[in-house]
């Protein structure tokens, strides 16, 4: 794994003043990507062994903060029709160890956040037990299946490491499917993970200390507008201060998907991707905005 650490700037800016404050963010990448693996069932009877378990050591001083394990089952009964059939259970667990947490959509799931947002001391952390990422349970006796947890494929999780009395923020960029089939796999994979090291101040999901998710999105002023429409995103600087710069978009996964320099007071970008959320990053005369926006 390669560990980075890196001195970023948080900028907040709004039409009457610019606040700065600087936070260390320390990033790891796995390299190569770690994963759990478990083969389906392809015809009952049969056996599946999972790969290991998956473990966090996030702040890096040599003990695992967090778990991740896939727990998987089959058993072979009458369905609700009189014929056999087989009640199965795939589900993907992340636990928090010794008093560490993991934010939690207020029940037993996993919170799954998009890039650049806020992960901090607003959420609702659980600590101790094993949290659902999501599961698919198949009741063969009433033919009904069941899921559980809302996660979407690629997303973020957020961590908080406690230090004594002090709490550090930080996320894991992973994928979870479980299979919603029998005879299907279940697959997790951990890309990367890092924390703000500053003890009590929150971090953005996605922040490595290079990117734009080391900048706190800010409100759109009277100088400056971002809207989308007809599958174009269009940016448009007000003030004739702003003669140059470059535009950055970004995923809700953090991936860079363009990169244009602006030449003009209005650019319109064409936009051929999926519909959902992108972070527009604009960047002139050494003054940064993010806005989050929208693209039906």
């Amino acid at each position: 794994m390669k560990t980075l650490r890196k001195l970023i700037t948080f900028l907040i800016l709004n039409s009457s003043f610019c606040v700065y404050s600087v936070a260390q963010i320390v990033y790891t990448n796995v390299l190569p990507d770690d994963s759990i693996f478990c083969p389906g069932c392809p015809s009952y009877p049969c056996s599946s062994m999972c790969d290991p378990d998956i473990n966090i050591d996030l702040n890096n001083d040599g003990f695992n903060d967090f778990s991740t394990n896939i727990s998987i089952g089959w058993n072979n009964i009458f369905d609700c029709t009189g014929s056999p059939g087989v009640d199965w259970y795939h589900g993907i667990y992340s636990t928090p160890l010794v008093s560490n947490a993991i934010a939690s959509t207020g029940a037993s799931y996993i919170q799954e956040f998009n890039f650049s947002d806020t992960i901090g001391s607003q959420l609702s952390w659980v600590q101790f037990s094993p949290l659902l990422i999501k599961s698919f349970h198949y009741q063969a006796s009433i033919c009904s299946l069941y899921v559980a947890g809302n996660w979407t494929g690629t997303g973020f999780i957020g961590l908080k490491l406690n230090v004594g009395n002090q709490q550090y923020y930080g996320w894991a960029r992973v994928y979870a499917d479980p299979g919603n089939a029998f005879y299907l796999s279940s697959l997790f994979i951990l890309y990367d993970y890092a924390y703000n090291s500053v003890p009590n101040q929150f971090i953005l999901a996605g922040d490595t200390g290079n990117g734009p998710a080391g900048l706190i999105e800010n409100s759109i002023s009277s100088n400056f507008s971002v809207y989308s429409s007809n599958k174009k995103i269009i940016i448009q600087l007000n003030n004739t201060d702003f003669d140059f710069g470059n535009i950055d978009i970004y995923n809700i996964i953090g991936q860079k998907i363009k990169k244009i320099n602006i030449t003009n007071k209005i650019t319109q970008i064409v936009m051929n991707e999926n519909k959902g959320i992108y972070v527009v990053v604009v960047q002139t005369n050494n003054v940064i905005k993010i806005k989050k926006i929208s693209l039906q």
